[in-house]
Order: C-alpha cells, then sequence, then structure tokens
C-alpha cells in the first residue's frame, strides 16, 4: 500500500491573519466516519481524485469534467510570478551545498596542489548524493582563479566530466574502484604537469593525484558519519570528519572578503561552537587544531594560541548559559592576543571579531539544532550510576529480543499431492471407487490439479472450474464435486486459522519489541546522572537555599539534550503558584525556558519548551437526525513530548460507532504513550480490535505525529478521508488506500513524512465533509478560506459551517474537523488535554 500526495500551487493569503467573516457556531460532540464506498482515481490523465460515487453511472471522461466544473481552465497551468519562499529556500540550499567543492578547489597540502575538489565529488556519488553542487563549486572556483589572474587549469574541464558520470559509475561500489576511477579523474592534470618546465612540478602534479585518490574513502566516510543520526563514536570517523574539515580551512586560508579571512573566519567559528556546545576541552583543542591547519599555509604561528585562548574563555563562559557573553569573551580573548603579537594582518583580527556576529543573532531554533549536530562528538558511554541496575536491565532486554527472535512462524503445509493424494480425499466413501479409477489416470490427476488451482476464486469462476471434472469419466461425478468443495472448506478454513494464528505471533512480537525497546531507555536512565546534571542540580540546589524556598528538588536531567525538573512541595495549597515560581527560578538558572507539565499532589515536573507550540481545534456534528456523532478526535502531548492529533470513525452511526472510534483514539494514545513506535501502534490497535471479530468492528483513523523540536511529522492513514496540509503557503492534499483498523489481519503501513515549521498547518476531516462538496477544488476553497482565521477552533467551525451549506443544509453522515496550526514558543497560545 502506498500514500498519494497531489499538491496544488495557488496564491494565497498568509495562514493567520484576522478573521474578517462572521463565523456561526458549530455543534461540538464526538467526531469521526468511515470511507466506505470511496476510490481514489490517480493517473497521468487524473490531475484530481475521483470518488467511486461520481463515477457511477457515467462515463469516465464525465467523471473527469465533473471533478473539474467543467471548466476548461482547471486543465491549463497556474503562471508563475517568481520563485517563491521554498524555491528560494531550496535555491540557497543548493548554493551552500557548493561551498565544500569550492573550497576544495583551492585547497593545497605542503604546498602540493590537491585536487581535494575531485576526491570530494567522487565520494559524494559513492554514497549516493548530488553531485551537481560539486560541478557548481567547481565551475565558481574556475571562474574565481580567472578573475583573480591565476593561471587557469583546462584540464579541469575533463575532470568535471567525470565527476558528472561519477554516480553511474561509484554508487554503492567498492572503495578500489572509488580510488581508481579519483586517479583516473584527476589524469590530465597529472599528464600535464609531465609536460611542466621542472621535476618539481612534475612531482606536485603526480602527488596531487595520489592524495585525492587516497583521500576519497576517507571522504566517504566522513559524509555518512555526518548524514547519519547517532554518535560519531568510532575513530577512524572523527578522524575523517576532520580531515574533510581540515581541508576545506585549507582552501579558505587565502580568501579574503571584504577585508575578512575566510579560513580564520571558519576556524574561529567551529572553535566557538565547539566551546559554548561541548565544554573547555573541545574549545582548546578545535583552537589548536584549527590554527596549525591555517598556520601550514603561510599565516601567522599565534593563531593557533589566539583560538585556542578563545576557545578557553568560551568554555569557561558557557557554564553561565549565556550565549552572548561567552562569544564577548572568545572574541575578546583571541582578538587581544592577535592584537598584543601584532598578528591583526590578513584579516585575522577583523575575522575572529565577524565569527562572533552569527552565534549572537542566531534564533534558538537554529542555535538547537546546531548543538544537537554537536553533541554527537560526545561518546555515548554509560556515565557512572547504579550500574548493576542497567546491567540488569539490559540483560533483560537482551532476552527479551532473543525471545522476540525466537517465536515460531505458522507456515501453511506443503502438501505433495499425488493421484493417491486425491482417490484418499475425494473418492473416499464413494461406492464406485474400486471400479472407477478416475483419479488413477494422470488425466484424472491433471484434471484435479487444474480445478483446485481456482480454489482462491468467486464462487462462480470455481463452478464453471468444477465443470472440468466432467471430461475424466467418473461414474459419480456429483461425488467427485461434493468431494472438491469440501477440500475447498477445509482449505479455506486452515487458511484463516494460520491468518490468525499469523495475527497473534504480530501482536506478540510487537509487544516484546517495543518491552525491549523500554527495557533499553530504562538500562540507559538508570546509569545515574552525568557532570553537567550533577552541577545543574548544585546551583538548582543552592538557589532554592537562597531564596528559602519551600521546595526541594528530586532531580534534574538532560533526556535528549532538553531539560527536566521535578521538585517536591512542602505545602499542597497554591501548588500552581509555587510551580510557576519555580519554572521561573529553573530558566533563571539554566537558561532554558521552562513550563508546567504535569502536578501530582506535591510533585511538580517541569519540561524545557519546545521551539514550536500546536495549537487545535476540533469540531464535529451527528448526521442529520442523529443524536451522537460517531467520530472521536484527541490532541494533546505524549510523555516523550510528541504531539499526538488523532481523529477516529467508527462503523455506521450512533452509539456503537462512537464507542468504536473513542477505542481506537484510546488505544493509540496510550501505546504512543507505553512507548510503542508508530508500526508497533498501528499493529498492536489493529490486532486489538480483530479480537472482537474479524470484519465486525472497524475504524478508520488518521494519525499525525509532530516533533516540536525539529518540526518533523508523521500521517499515517489508515482508511481516512485525505488530510490536507498547509505549507510555506501552498496546499497539498495527502491521501493513502491502506484498509481502516480491524478488517484484515495484516496491515501496511506507509505514513507520510513532512516538516513543519511556523504558520503551518494541518487539517484532519472525515469522509462525511469530503463528501458533501461537489468537487475536491470546492474543498480545496473552503479549505483555505477557513485558515484565513486566527484560532484553529474557529477555522474548524468554519470549515463544518461550509459543508452544511455545500450539502444544501443536510448532513448526510456524521462530520468532523480538526485543525493544528504551528506557532514558534513565544507567539503559541497553551493548549492542553484532549478535545473530544
Amino acid at each position: 500500500m502506498t500514500s498519494s500526495v497531489r499538491r496544488w500551487r495557488r496564491k494565497t493569503t498568509p495562514c493567520y491573519p484576522s478573521n474578517k467573516r462572521r463565523l456561526g457556531a458549530a455543534s461540538a460532540s464526538g467526531l469521526f466516519h468511515s470511507s466506505q464506498g470511496k476510490a481514489t482515481v490517480h493517473g497521468a490523465d487524473m490531475p484530481y481524485p475521483v470518488h467511486r460515487k461520481w463515477t457511477e453511472g457515467m462515463g469516465m471522461a464525465e467523471a473527469i469534467i465533473r471533478g473539474h466544473k467543467r471548466r476548461v481552465d482547471r486543465w491549463m497551468p497556474k503562471k508563475k510570478r517568481g520563485p517563491s519562499r521554498a524555491q528560494l529556500r531550496a535555491m540557497g540550499m543548493f548554493a551552500a551545498r557548493s561551498i565544500p567543492a569550492y573550497l576544495l578547489a583551492f585547497a593545497d597540502m605542503v604546498g602540493i596542489p590537491s585536487g581535494l575538489h575531485a576526491a570530494y565529488g567522487m565520494a559524494l556519488a559513492a554514497t549516493g548524493g548530488d553531485v551537481r553542487p560539486v560541478l557548481l563549486g567547481s565551475v565558481a572556483a574556475m571562474l574565481m582563479r580567472l578573475l583573480s589572474g591565476l593561471p587557469p587549469r583546462w584540464e579541469m574541464l575533463l575532470t568535471l566530466l567525470m565527476i558528472a558520470a561519477a554516480p553511474m559509475m561509484l554508487n554503492r561500489r567498492s572503495a578500489w574502484r572509488l580510488t581508481a576511477y579519483t586517479a583516473l579523474s584527476l589524469l590530465p592534470s597529472g599528464t600535464a604537469a609531465f609536460f611542466a618546465q621542472t621535476a618539481s612540478q612534475t612531482l606536485q602534479g603526480w602527488a596531487s593525484v595520489g592524495i585525492a585518490a587516497l583521500s576519497a574513502p576517507m571522504m566517504v566516510r566522513a559524509l555518512k558519519a555526518i548524514s547519519g543520526q547517532g554518535h560519531i563514536a568510532a575513530l577512524e570517523e572523527r578522524i575523517a570528519v576532520g580531515y574533510l574539515a581540515a581541508m576545506c580551512l585549507c582552501g579558505g586560508a587565502r580568501m579574503l572578503l571584504l577585508g575578512v579571512n575566510l579560513g580564520v573566519l571558519m576556524g574561529a567559528g567551529a572553535t566557538l561552537a565547539m566551546a559554548m556546545t561541548l565544554g573547555v576541552g573541545a574549545g582548546v583543542l578545535t583552537g589548536m587544531l584549527t590554527g596549525i591547519t591555517l598556520t601550514l599555509h603561510g599565516l601567522p604561528v599565534v593563531i593557533s594560541v589566539a583560538l585556542a585562548m578563545g576557545g578557553f574563555l568560551a568554555g569557561v563562559a558557557a557554564s553561565l548559559k549565556r550565549r552572548q557573553v561567552s562569544c564577548g569573551f572568545f572574541a575578546a580573548g583571541a582578538w587581544l592576543m592577535l592584537l598584543l603579537s601584532g598578528a591583526n594582518g590578513f584579516g585575522c583580527g577583523a575575522a575572529v571579531l565577524a565569527s562572533v556576529i552569527p552565534f549572537c543573532l542566531m534564533p534558538r531554533e537554529y542555535y538547537e539544532r546546531m548543538t544537537q549536530q554537536l553533541r554527537r562528538l560526545l561518546p555515548n558511554e554509560a556515565v557512572p550510576g547504579d550500574a548493576y541496575a542497567a546491567d540488569v536491565l539490559h540483560a533483560w532486554e537482551r532476552t527479551i529480543s532473543a525471545m522476540a527472535r525466537a517465536m515460531p512462524c505458522p507456515r501453511e503445509e506443503d502438501d505433495k499431492r499425488t493421484s493417491v493424494w486425491w482417490e484418499e480425499h475425494l473418492c473416499q466413501g464413494c461406492p464406485e471407487a474400486e471400479h472407477c479409477g478416475c483419479l488413477r489416470t494422470a488425466l484424472g490427476t491433471a484434471k484435479a490439479e487444474s480445478v483446485w488451482e481456482y480454489r482462491f476464486a468467486d464462487e462462480s469462476i470455481w463452478q464453471d472450474a468444477l465443470d472440468q471434472l466432467r471430461g475424466m469419466g467418473c461414474q459419480r461425478l456429483y461425488h467427485l464435486m461434493n468431494g472438491m468443495n469440501a477440500l475447498r472448506r477445509e482449505d479455506e478454513a486452515a487458511r484463516l486459522n494460520i491468518r490468525q494464528a499469523q495475527m497473534r505471533r504480530d501482536m506478540l512480537l510487537t509487544h516484546l519489541t517495543a518491552m525491549s525497546g523500554a527495557a533499553r531507555r530504562f538500562a540507559t536512565l538508570s546509569c545515574g546522572e552525568n557532570w553537567w546534571d550533577y552541577m545543574a542540580a548544585r546551583r538548582i540546589r543552592g538557589v532554592l537555599a537562597e531564596r528559602a524556598v519551600p521546595a526541594s528538588l528530586a532531580y534534574v536531567r538532560r533526556v535528549q539534550g532538553h531539560v527536566q525538573a521535578a521538585f517536591e512541595l512542602q505545602f499542597i495549597t497554591g501548588a500552581r503558584t509555587q510551580a510557576e515560581v519555580l519554572a521561573q527560578l529553573t530558566d533563571a538558572v539554566l537558561d532554558a525556558p521552562m513550563e508546567i507539565d504535569a502536578i501530582d499532589g506535591d510533585r511538580v515536573l517541569l519540561k524545557e519548551i519546545p521551539l514550536l507550540q500546536a495549537e487545535s481545534g476540533a469540531a464535529c456534528a451527528a448526521i442529520s437526525g442523529g443524536k451522537i456523532c460517531g467520530d472521536t478526535s484527541c490532541t494533546g502531548r505524549l510523555q516523550d513530548g510528541r504531539y499526538l492529533a488523532a481523529l477516529s470513525d467508527g462503523m455506521g452511526h450512533g452509539e456503537g460507532a462512537a464507542m468504536a472510534s473513542r477505542q481506537t483514539v484510546e488505544l493509540l494514545r496510550l501505546c504512543l504513550d507505553a512507548g510503542y513506535n508508530r508500526q508497533q501502534t498501528i499493529t498492536a490497535v489493529n490486532g486489538m480490535m480483530l479480537l472482537d471479530g474479524i470484519g465486525d468492528h472497524f475504524s478508520t483513523a488518521d494519525v499525525l505525529m509532530i516533533d516540536l523540536w525539529s518540526g518533523n511529522a508523521s500521517l499515517d492513514k489508515l482508511g481516512a478521508a485525505g488530510s490536507w496540509v498547509y505549507r510555506r503557503g501552498e496546499l497539498t492534499r495527502v491521501t493513502g488506500d491502506t484498509l481502516p483498523l480491524g478488517i484484515v489481519e495484516g496491515i501496511d503501513q506507509n505514513g507520510s513524512m513532512f516538516r513543519l515549521a511556523e504558520g503551518d498547518a494541518v487539517v484532519l476531516l472525515t469522509d462525511g465533509v469530503e463528501d458533501a462538496f461537489a468537487s475536491i477544488s470546492a474543498l480545496e476553497e473552503a479549505i483555505l478560506a477557513s485558515l484565513s482565521a486566527a484560532c484553529p477552533q474557529t477555522a474548524a467551525e468554519y470549515l463544518l459551517d461550509a459543508a452544511l451549506e455545500a450539502g444544501e443544509g443536510q448532513r448526510r453522515d456524521d462530520q468532523s474537523v480538526l485543525v493544528v496550526y504551528i506557532r514558534s514558543a513565544g507567539r503559541a497560545l497553551q493548549v492542553e488535554g484532549s478535545a473530544l
């Protein structure tokens, strides 16, 4: 099963201007409906999805015209009026990816031209990357050489042609082929050096070929480490990443831009980032290494000392959790060292001062992303703590994982059907069995096998296949047909038992795998506090004692890079007020904006406010004449901080449908809260619903998960109507052809993945709303109009009223709408709990 996405580009108003329409109130009880009788037709001739009910009784051409409202201009592409924000952002990212190739084209090693731009391009092709930015950077380097008066290197054009063909030659190939192809691409440079005037130039040319060829495998290692998600723990990976960064510094060491040395600028920025993120030691080491690299290219030796001094001061100031203070200490220390040593020339001093500007002005979102990437360099080792408990949990995890792998898999028996087998199963009890012998011949066995191949077909086809038995010469044909029907029923029952056994195995395997993952997380948490947790706890306890706050700190931990703290109150009275005071105090001490996550008696749990906030609004109405809506929605944060928005529709209408959808949403939320991933959750909930009877109770579901730190979102559609995603001024329809929960044992999962940012929105709706509109384009216009509301609740109510108006005042099905707005943490309206 796959998900299909249809996108319409339109010129739209901003997502959240003030609402100038007068919106009527809508009823709100219950939420969602199934999408039976609906099909989505996609193809080259079908730019819009067409519903099955549109195509019944009409030709396909008429259905297409109806889907486009018979307007010819619907078929014509819209005129573009300049690049959009998304296109400009994509162009900027493309240009940024060309910078390493541009710098590496100027890099050399101890005066030897390295040809590392070719090695970088080949490594990128070997890892499946796009080599077009490498070509752009290399061409820009050639033009810069011409503009700077340097001798042109026309042999680089042949190297660029080899880089362009590299994806076809090197994708996922061996390191030996990569090395040989890199050397072959630089062969024109080596050949040109062979005809040089001096022997030293010839040796330098061939040395550049060897350096690039040997560097390509190391750059592959560096690119894989950078593009990964886990810790960069292996020493080889760290050396490869450092080598790639050092070579980029080599390329910028002799470049000046507006009086700023680009090599020193990059080295100072790397030193400052490492000092603020990883501490004093990382800052000093990075400063020394970058300074030595720049010194090898003719810059003063004191640069390494100046950068190391700046890294030391920035790392010390990082304990204050003030970026501006760390930047000031770094700039003052490094610049004064250069000034006192007289090494401010060649743009070094200006580069040190300019390096702190991006860090001072960097938004919190980008600073958080940079911090997460640099923390991958930290060793992923267990810190001192309750090591015994951690070992026990790790052993339990290994045991549970072994149990999951050792589970037997039910499989269908593969009987070898022979003439004897057929005679035993079909002729048993036949009075003419001894004298007939119709199945003892090769013809009889072949006809039986031919008929048996149709056992999975419809009843009419099966009956036609049974007529093939007439030519076997059987004296009791009716007995033979009855035996074949009995075998078919037995086979169907056996296959049903196998499917049910497979479902039970999948459910048990899902639960065991989830338990194993939970044990792994608990083992990590039981290792105890690290140095940062210990120092943060000391500072908070000191402030609590200094200000005589009637509360004690239970713990403060940094989980996945984000702060969590728990306090125990001495007095329960006014717990909310005390919690707000503790949040402000923790914010001031740790420089991390905190919010109240939970208050349980005398215990207060605080969590760091994520970069994004999700605000939701829901509206629903029952079918005309009904009192209870069979749809249910739920929104809110899970325990791990992710945001969940779910919409479900039970089969039918009324109380039964409402109960089924309510159970579906509750099970989805509980499984996700328990630590199940998306695939495990869907498998578990589908199996739980099947326990009540196969095919008797089912519900559609939309499951939207949002990481409020990164904006990464996933949308799983299980038999539901199309959803809509508003991103960067563009409205996108997301559909899926996965069956609802509770119908079949195995369910295919292929959710849509996308990234949300401030100003984006997601609209989930049931098929009752979608079917109320005459076409998808009319629904699209109504959604765009609803998103002009400043509040998601208002947008949901507006869209529900628009569906009622489109249905001429009648609701032919339960109708529900769930709207989610994405705002930045500073603008968000705090919404807690779930909407029902």
